[in-house]
């Protein structure tokens, strides 16, 4: 019986859009400020907070706050209120100006930029008085947090999203290959992938490595080898791009390299539209056909999803002994990773009324209480301590392996730009492995071409993240 599952990266990647907060004083809200909730029998308070939705948000927050604060009424302001054209920083920053709600989401740029804005209540008294346990919250994501408000706690993410390298133990053990350790870089992670592409007909076929299942850019992975090597994107100016270095080409080569030889899975071309369908009949890890692939946990659970199909024997192509070991690394940052994000924070708005309440709401959703219910469906990776291990007893320490790092940053680009490079990115890329460019005139075309898209696209003095990989994608089971 056939399966469809429809998956958005945004909703996977951050599982809620995001939104801005309103506008507060300078110094973000100080101890003069502050005065926690005080207890006993309270009078109702209203608390704004915008989420996906209000059924979504009182089955993951609203109904579990409610029992332990049972006087407290919330209003939910949907993202479809928040949706607006132009820079969304800017956008969001004059709706919730107009609509002023108390608890915050917010991405990772939003909520630097209103940080700095003074925008956002300081944590410090907060955390303090309510003697919050942020011992156990993972020490990384804390200190990405403080870098992003300029050495100050304005606000705290109970997930995070990373990735993890998936390996196929069957695999593995019938070319007698080690399984991969923990420490690797992409040097030796691409070496390893070759040991598996030699001497295969194409119907037997067996590749090194493919990435995320639903990925249909093969730039996408030159993206990958780069960030881990901090490559920089953009000028310090953020006027021009800086793709034309020999660190840059290299990792262009090394790509390309590995898709000609077959060691690297090529991803299918999406549809016109954007969208693409992937089928997992084809070469691909969860097919049987590939090693290893570097994926979220959403291939782990997937792989569960699929259980039904498999023969059950323990022989069948996707019925096959797998484990994870953590993403490759930089050898001069061996112990931290690019491939780290924070896609919802929470926060408390400065210039509330509501601040304890507010606080109160937060401090709970992060608290080990609230984590221990949410760990027994959550599928989302939490950020506290004591979380390493799935509702089933799976090791997920390969996810909490390495820590981010706060220095990079992806860039914000001209509005528009993503798209153009993603396609010009992919057509050089796809041009170079089937060999109608060299290496070399694929990378200098790229290079030339993508500098004319970026000045072009400078006019309309908007920005939005770069995304090369960004795709929708249904996913069908069979």
């Amino acid at each position: 019986m056939k399966r469809e599952a429809w998956l958005r990266l945004a909703a996977l990647a951050a599982g809620i859009a995001v939104l801005i907060p309103t506008a507060g004083c300078a110094d973000g809200g100080g101890d003069d400020e502050w005065k926690p909730v005080p207890s006993g029998a309270q009078e109702k308070k209203l608390l704004k907070v915008v989420y996906s939705s209000e059924a979504a948000f009182y089955n993951d927050y609203g109904n579990l706050f409610l029992t332990k604060y049972p006087d407290a009424e919330f209003q939910v302001l949907t993202l479809s209120e928040t949706r607006g054209e132009g820079d969304a920083i800017d956008h969001y920053r004059k709706i919730i100006e107009e609509r002023q709600p108390d608890v915050l989401l917010l991405d990772e740029n939003q909520y630097e930029a209103l940080a700095q804005e003074g925008r956002l209540l300081d944590l410090e008294a907060p955390i303090r008085d309510s003697s919050f346990d942020a011992e156990n919250l993972l020490p990384g994501v804390v200190d990405l947090l403080k870098e992003r408000g300029g050495g100050r706690l304005y606000g705290l993410a109970n997930t995070f999203e990373t990735k993890a390298l998936y390996y196929n133990k069957r695999l593995f053990d019938r070319y007698g290959v080690s399984y991969p350790q923990e420490g690797m870089s992409w040097d030796e992670l691409l070496l390893l992938a070759k040991k598996f592409a030699a001497g295969e007909k194409d119907k037997d076929k067996v590749y090194g490595l493919s990435q995320s299942m639903i990925a249909a850019n093969p730039f996408a992975l030159v993206m990958d080898i780069a960030e881990s090597r901090r490559l920089a994107f953009l000028n310090p100016e953020g006027t021009a791009l800086r793709l034309d270095s020999e660190e840059w080409a290299n990792a262009f080569a090394q790509a390309v390299e590995g898709y000609r030889d077959g060691s690297l899975l090529l991803p299918s071309s999406p549809f016109g539209n954007g969208n693409m369908t992937v089928s997992l009949g084809g070469g691909s890890f969860m097919e049987g056909n590939a090693a290893m692939a570097i994926d979220d946990l959403l291939t782990m659970q997937l792989l569960d999803a699929m259980k039904p199909a498999n023969s059950g024997s323990g022989n069948g192509p996707r019925d096959f002994p797998w484990g994870i070991a953590p993403m490759p690394a930089d050898p001069r940052e061996p112990g931290a990773t690019t491939a780290f994000s924070l896609p919802e924070i929470y926060a408390v708005g400065a210039e509330t009324g509501e601040k304890a309440l507010a606080w109160e709401f937060v401090r709970y959703i992060h608290s080990e209480e609230f984590m221990r219910l949410k760990a027994k469906s959550s599928a989302k990776l939490l950020a506290r301590k004591g979380f390493e291990r799935d509702a089933k007893g799976r090791d997920l320490s390969a996810f909490y392996a390495l820590r981010p790092d706060p220095s990079f940053r992806r860039p914000l680009v001209p509005k528009g730009f993503p798209e153009s490079f993603r396609k010009l990115a992919e057509e050089e890329t796809r041009a170079a492995v089937s060999g109608a460019k060299t290496n070399e005139e694929a990378w200098a075309s790229l290079t030339a071409r993508a500098q004319q898209a970026f000045g072009e696209a400078l006019l309309s003095k908007e920005k939005e993240p770069l995304d090369v990989a960004g795709t929708n994608a249904m996913i069908s089971v069979d």
